[in-house]
């Protein structure tokens, strides 16, 4: 009798042991997977990229940032900022003295601020019709941690105006622009296709597209040549489309600002520019 009872203690001391350890098992489980939940990055400077553009001789670069809002100045909601222009190796121009072009400045609501580029800045050491390069903003300071960030109310502006009349001749907007991602650039197909959806090709028969791999801040270009768009053709005009196509990544990453231009073969002067913002082709 007393072996029984003693043996019905044993049993219970073990299963309260085991539901002891599986008890223990459990939470220390759900610690596990409380601390596998991704912890979200703090939110970073905005950012302001407008994509690369083309200047031509005897034309001026115009960076113009506005802080939008209305109502009486807030000295607390401002937005400290760098304006600046790159080239397309990810380099800041410089002028004569080797200075970068590039200003601090802080706005506050209804105010604004500019930054050229010129001519003899954009052209010092490099030949050709044109120059590419791109305009940015850049917050300093990280957002508040309550409340809106007052960077994201400034609106950019991107002129490129005739140095002798002073008429514009390009203007491209931008603004809202989410924060810039720390991945890095997507390698990209880039391509010409025509109203059928056929690539268009050079003299030797080739298709008008390249792969390019960028690293952050730098850029990459394909041309159609006016020769190449109107070969075997008489019309007056052709009809084309540029693809950019995300080609698949070993790893995540930023898909580029994409931007077209058609310009001028004699003078350079960029008469029609459209902006992308980076939506590759689905795929199959």
């Amino acid at each position: 009798m007393c072996s029984h009872k003693r043996s019905r203690t044993l049993v219970g001391i073990f299963t309260g042991a085991l539901l002891m350890a599986l008890l223990i098992g459990l939470v220390g489980t759900a610690a596990f997977a409380i601390d596998e939940i991704p912890v979200p990055p703090p939110p970073q400077p905005v950012q302001v990229a407008l994509g690369m553009v083309g200047l031509a001789h005897l034309q001026t670069a115009r960076l113009n940032v506005v802080m939008v809002g209305g109502g009486q100045p807030d000295p607390g909601q401002r937005c400290r900022a760098e304006i600046s222009f790159f080239d397309a190796a990810g380099q800041l121009f410089r002028d004569s003295s080797g200075v970068p072009i590039a200003t601090e400045v802080i706005l506050v609501s209804d105010q604004a601020a500019r930054l050229d580029l010129r001519e003899a800045d954009a052209f010092r050491g490099r030949t050709g019709l044109r120059v590419a390069f791109r305009a940015r903003m850049q917050a300093l300071d990280l957002p508040p941690t309550t409340g809106p960030d007052p960077c994201r109310r400034v609106v950019a502006t991107l002129e490129v105006f005739d140095n002798f009349t002073g008429r514009t001749n390009l203007l491209a907007i931008g603004g809202g622009q989410p924060d810039p991602s720390n991945l890095p650039a997507c390698p990209v197909e880039v391509s010409f296709v025509n109203a059928s959806g056929d690539p268009f090709r050079d003299a030797s028969g080739t298709p008008i597209k390249a792969l390019i791999a960028l690293d952050p801040g730098q850029a990459g270009a394909l041309d159609l040549r006016s020769v190449d768009a109107f070969r075997g053709l008489t019309s007056m005009r052709v009809a084309f489309r540029p693809v950019l196509r995300v080609v698949f990544p070993p790893s995540p990453c930023e898909p580029p600002v994409a931007t077209l231009e058609v310009f001028d073969n004699f003078t350079g002067r960029t008469s029609l520019l459209a902006i992308g913002g980076g939506n590759p082709d689905p795929g199959e």
